[in-house]
């Protein structure tokens, strides 16, 4: 679970209003404008988003080691209903908590993928006859699953703004290496260091989601040593949250044109993954908590803010059901409801905080467009693109997205400042050389031309296991 997802973050307002302030001035690079969700609504021409598939997975021990291969699955939780009453709290002193000081980027993701195409059954570079080689090799996008909800969340947070409501920005870093567009989010070591600061004051909020997480779910390679025992008139099974443990699935997908390889965490599976003895997206579980709705205004808050992003964030990478847990302000669990992520859509339909996932798609799809071919325009890419940096920085206020280059003192400070220390290998801007190097070695490429972006998938006649953005607008499951 995403730490404080659920949870809004308290803010400080203004006792009275303050003047609007002026439009900070646009960056000098590439900017594009986003428009109102609505433009971008086109049911006779949806955006095509691919079925997610699961392609392989990996754990993180409880001291932050990276598990693959046979132990990749370690970290993996089967889902259990939690009683309602249990207090959230338990366990808070005794948490352990991930250091937030490092930027991981990209590295754990690169590496799996790395190891999944070296250790399959196929030991052939040949794409033809191996998978997973083809996989990597048709992929014109790698990230991180919240790279691309963030993309898909502009077009609603610039809204928010223009409505007065709270409205979040980002930055993330860019490269294309051989054709590959990497994206990752843009961690510098001030920015690590001042969300550490700002997270304290709101860190029993953030727990409330770990604590829901371990009364939700069983490993059975928890160790006993680390549970907390539950109270002598209690059964609840409860091991004591280590944020550090994680189980994270790597899925192929596409959205438009564009072939991407995302991973991301998944909460637990239901318990049917172990009868089959192999993981599939079908079992996956989004867990979150949510202060208890007891006002009009709350439940609209719930379903434009909290339901979208769920929704967004589990459609991307095949999850299909979210349970959440509701809880008073004191961390006591009161409620739960299962939410199947087809269907969210439909519970808002015709609300006037309606939202709408064409707009999401479409969006999502024009930014990606954008960052590619400013990155491609820019006139050192034909000389050093491959070790040319990007900024991509989305500001509510500008009503848009901007992209530059970053300088090398920059790189050097701000993107792998916070960055583990690789020794001689070093890195191709934030990628590890050795991917890089032993993406580059691969042969038989195919005729896409190792990683370049396939032709366009027809929005009129999907590829077979297609989602047609309108169909999923209207909940239709899969």
């Amino acid at each position: 679970m995403m730490t404080g997802d659920g949870d809004a973050r308290p803010s400080k307002r203004p006792r009275l209003p303050s003047p609007p302030a002026p439009a900070p001035p646009r960056p000098s690079g590439p900017f594009l404008a986003l428009h109102p969700p609505y433009s971008y609504i086109n049911p006779a021409q949806p955006t095509p988003f691919q079925l997610p598939s699961h392609l392989t997975s990996f754990s993180y021990s409880p001291t932050r080691d990276l598990l693959l291969d046979e132990r990749r699955d370690e970290a993996i939780a089967t889902y259990v209903e939690p009683r309602i009453g249990v207090d959230l709290n338990q366990g808070f002193e005794e948490c352990v908590w991930r250091d937030g000081s490092v930027d991981e980027g990209l590295d754990a993701l690169l590496n799996t993928l790395q190891s999944w195409v070296t250790s399959a059954p196929s030991t052939s570079t040949s794409a033809t006859t191996n998978p997973s080689l083809d996989v990597i090799q048709r992929a014109s996008i790698i990230t991180w699953r919240g790279m691309l909800t963030k993309l898909m969340l502009a077009v609603y947070e610039l809204e928010n703004k223009v409505q007065g409501r709270r409205a979040d920005g980002w930055e993330m870093n860019a490269m294309i290496v051989d054709g590959v567009l990497y994206l990752e989010d843009a961690n510098s070591p001030a920015k690590l260091s001042s969300k550490t600061a700002s997270e304290q004051s709101y860190k029993i909020q953030s727990y409330y989601g770990y604590s829901f997480e371990s009364f939700c779910t069983s490993r059975p390679s928890a160790s006993s040593s680390s549970s907390t025992p539950p109270p002598p008139s209690s059964t609840d099974p409860f091991e004591t949250p280590n944020t550090n443990v994680q189980w994270c699935s790597v899925v192929k997908t596409s959205l438009g044109p564009h072939r991407v390889i995302l991973g991301g965490e998944v909460d637990c599976l239901h318990e049917d993954w172990e009868k089959r003895g192999r993981v599939d997206t079908k079992d996956f579980v989004e867990l979150k908590t949510n202060i208890v709705i007891q006002s009009e205004r709350d439940e609209v808050m719930f379903e434009r803010q909290k339901l979208l992003k769920h929704y967004v964030q589990s459609f991307l990478l095949g999850v299909p059901t979210i349970t959440v847990g509701f809880r008073t302000r004191a961390g006591i669990l009161s409620a739960l409801q299962t939410f199947q992520t087809l269907s969210i859509p439909r519970l808002v339909r015709g609300k006037p905080h309606a939202w709408d996932p064409l707009a999401c798609l479409a969006s999502g799809n024009a930014l990606i467009d954008f960052i590619i071919s400013s990155i491609r325009a820019h006139p050192a890419s034909a000389t050093r693109g491959d070790e040319m940096v990007f900024r991509v920085s989305f500001d509510p206020h500008r009503g848009g997205v901007g992209i530059r280059t970053l300088s090398q003192a920059e790189v050097d400070e701000e993107v792998l400042g916070a960055k583990k220390d690789l020794g001689e290998g070093g890195r191709t801007g934030f990628l590890k050389r050795e991917w890089v190097e032993w993406k580059r070695g691969l042969t038989g490429r195919s005729a896409n031309g190792g990683g370049q972006a396939p032709p366009p998938v027809s929005v009129r006649a999907p590829a077979p296991k297609m989602y047609e953005a309108s169909k999923v607008a209207k909940g239709i499951q899969r």
